[in-house]
């Protein structure tokens, strides 16, 4: 029930900051806000406030005696809340505009981290169990997908071309990657190979059972359902090895945003002290 809620306050959230950057973009002609005074110069004040407060969710998971303000969860949580409503506030304090060349510089900084916070939200999601879950290992997968192996060799031992080719693609999967661009080329051959292999599948059942099913004397039905439960069987485990090559790449990927998103929020905050400093004196 709690999962739930939660995505329906998620969804709801998203939506009303959605609505809330249509009607800034439709207004954005209309002058009502500027940036040097008045609301303008307050909602850059907070937007600023809020994203040096994003520093906090790092620093809590680093430090543990910073552990009496509330659980890594909780930063987590309001790390990703304050990770939209910050940059929301400097695009209305830009008035949806682009000005000085280190406003300009800033403001597409900024979009580019918050772009790239929302990817590593989803990637995150991607390697663990779940929001707040515990995270999943490759090695795990791994394990899973080898004892499916043996369930393969054992339930297509009857269909030596069946066995071989959806070994065939699990091999594939498992090899281990060295590069992200290698990650990528493998997910999607495997994802290939994996659409495929229903139609191989297919026909080497159909072979098979056209000869069994007049040795053992089975009616029309029964040659279905068997057909049926191979292909069952066959698209179950396709499916594992395709998710274990999508989780090989998203951990990989997952791996590369953590090396360099925390860099690029440090740039960040120098280019806005520019930015804030140059607005003081000028």
């Amino acid at each position: 029930m709690l999962p739930k809620v939660g995505h329906c306050m998620c969804v709801l959230f998203c939506l009303a900051v959605a609505a809330i950057l249509f009607v800034g973009w439709r207004l954005r002609m209309a002058d009502l806000i500027a940036a040097e005074h008045g609301l303008g110069h307050v909602l850059g004040i907070v937007g600023a406030s809020l994203m040096a407060l994003l520093m906090i969710y790092p620093a809590r998971k680093r430090i543990p005696a910073l552990r009496v303000i509330g659980s890594v969860k909780m930063w987590f949580c309001i790390h990703m809340m304050l990770g939209v409503l910050g940059p929301v506030c400097i695009l209305f304090h830009a008035g949806f505009r682009l000005g000085s060349v280190n406003s300009s510089v800033a403001l597409f900084l900024m979009l580019a981290i918050a772009a790239s916070g929302i990817l590593g939200r989803y990637a995150y999601c991607k390697i663990h169990d779940g929001l707040y879950g515990r995270r999943i290992t490759l090695l795990e997968l791994s394990d899973r997908l080898n004892n499916e192996k043996e369930e393969v060799r054992k339930q297509f031992a009857p269909v030596p071309g069946i066995k071989e080719e959806l070994l065939s693609v699990a091999a594939e999967a498992l090899q281990p990657c060295t590069s992200l661009s290698e990650s990528i080329r493998r997910l999607f051959s495997v994802r290939y190979r994996s659409i495929l292999a229903p139609w191989r599948v297919r026909r080497l059942a159909n072979a098979h059972l056209k000869n069994d099913a007049v040795r053992r004397g089975w009616t029309r039905m029964m040659k279905a359902a068997v057909r049926r439960r191979l292909k069952l069987q066959a698209e179950l485990f396709l499916e594992q090895t395709v998710d274990f090559a999508q989780f090989a790449f998203f951990e990989r990927l997952f791996a590369l945003w953590q090396v360099l998103h925390i860099p690029s929020s440090c740039i960040l905050a120098f280019v806005v002290l520019v930015h804030v400093l140059a607005a003081s004196l000028y």
